[in-house]
């Protein structure tokens, strides 16, 4: 993970220097004025750099911690599946409700205060359940969407933490988020 992302930092400073010297070091006329040894250096150079920038680009489109996150999805599966008397609720990492709504979802709640923190204590999480509580005015069933689970622990710490009020009763997953289908013990 860290040889990615140094190979990725390497790449992309290094470019705008190889872009000026690709047609250098590819030229016949200065490929003519070089002893053959410098040249076959040149060009091994002129590979590796293509190497390295090949394995950044590699690693930037294909790991799955560089994917954008998928708000349209997640905007179209709480549309279809949203019924009356359940109340949607954003929370977590890059998640705000401006997106949600851009892809026509404007009734989920912006759910930042619920859970405002990576850095809150074990303790101090347990009323994590009761702000969710009172942002759905006592709703019986809540569509929990939490964008970017992993700043907030291992997965499934949401779900546990909502255990002292709500149930878990359906998990969907799309990139960067969970959406989690609470229902409220009777």
């Amino acid at each position: 993970m860290l040889l990615a992302y140094v190979l990725m930092q390497l790449a992309t400073a290094i470019w705008p220097v190889f872009a000026l010297l690709l047609p250098t070091l590819l030229g016949d006329r200065f490929s003519k004025s070089l002893s053959p040894w410098k040249s076959k250096f040149a060009h091994v150079c002129l590979a590796l750099l293509l190497l390295i920038n090949g394995i950044a680009l590699y690693n930037y489109y294909f790991d799955e911690q560089y994917y954008k996150d998928d708000f349209r999805a997640a905007a179209a599966y709480t549309l279809q599946t949203r019924q009356p008397n359940v109340k949607s609720v954003l929370i977590g990492g890059a998640g705000n409700t401006y997106l949600l709504e851009h892809y026509g979802d404007a009734l989920t709640l912006d759910g930042h205060r619920v859970y405002e923190k990576p850095e809150i204590t074990v303790a101090d999480r347990f009323d994590m359940a009761a702000e969710l509580n009172e942002l759905t005015d006592g709703a019986d069933q809540v569509m929990l969407l939490v964008n970017r689970e992993y700043l907030y622990g291992p997965p499934g710490t949401i779900p546990q933490e909502m255990s002292p009020l709500y149930r878990l009763d359906k998990t969907t997953a799309f990139k960067n988020f969970q959406i989690y289908h609470l229902k409220r013990f009777p």
